[in-house]
């Protein structure tokens, strides 16, 4: 089996992929911390870590997947690594992996999942990858939510997804095309394919967040036209 990197967009179906693939027996690793094999703590000062203090984890939380990297001999035997940080906080590690895949969600679906981002993932998307200078300050807060998540949609999806296979979240099932495909890429069978039939398909999802916006392409038209265009280009080169 060939080693493999999974990267996306948040809210993009990575924790359900992780699901999927550890269920059928390919093991992976997920960016967020409740999914490692280590115990990690929640101090004031950010993550800390019950392991040696050569393992240590960064104060910032969102970089403490560069645990990873810096420990390459304890995860060896793991296949592969899935997630939207990886490409974006260990580019170098990320490019390791013989297989490049990127995952994509129905947009609109992705879009307003995004919007339930808490404030300190936006703020890191924006320093890394661009701010969303077409956000008009006479806008409502819901809406300026929606247009932060429509540009980490738009940016994060334009570069990260960039000479890789495209997995269709919707198609990861037993009959559907995106699973065949990556069985095939990482040269394994079809064997466990099943199992996903019977996984959750709500898996991680956040229908009743508070910040959750409502988005449609109507809503996009009238506030975001310019970027419904691009987002509509995006969309049709992954398949939708």
């Amino acid at each position: 089996m060939k080693r493999f990197h999974i990267s996306c967009c948040g809210r993009s179906g990575s924790r359900f992929i992780w699901l999927a693939l550890n269920s059928m027996g390919i093991n992976c690793i997920h960016e967020m911390e409740e999914t490692w094999p280590m115990t990690v703590e929640n101090t004031k000062l950010g993550k800390k870590s019950n392991w040696p203090q050569s393992f240590a984890m960064d104060k910032d939380p969102l970089d403490n997947i560069r645990f990873f990297p810096r420990n390459k001999k304890l995860f060896k035997n793991w296949k592969g690594i899935v997630g939207w940080k990886w490409a974006l906080l260990t580019p170098r590690f990320s490019k390791t992996f013989e297989c490049q895949f990127h995952l994509v969600r129905d947009p609109i679906k992705a879009i307003e999942s995004a919007t339930t981002h808490k404030e300190i993932l936006f703020e890191y998307i924006e320093k890394k990858l661009g701010s969303p200078n077409f956000i008009k300050p006479e806008f409502s807060e819901d809406i300026k939510l929606v247009g932060r998540s429509i540009n980490y949609w738009i940016r994060y999806n334009s570069k990260i997804s960039k000479g890789k296979k495209i997995i269709k979240v919707e198609d990861f099932h037993s009959k559907g095309s995106a699973a065949k495909l990556f069985l095939d890429t990482i040269d394994e069978t079809y064997d466990s394919l099943a199992i996903l039939d019977f996984l959750p398909k709500d898996y991680n999802a956040r229908p009743k967040s508070p910040k959750r916006v409502p988005v449609d392409w109507e809503l996009l038209d009238n506030y975001y036209p310019k970027q419904a265009e691009k987002i509509r280009e995006l969309s049709k080169n992954f398949g939708y």
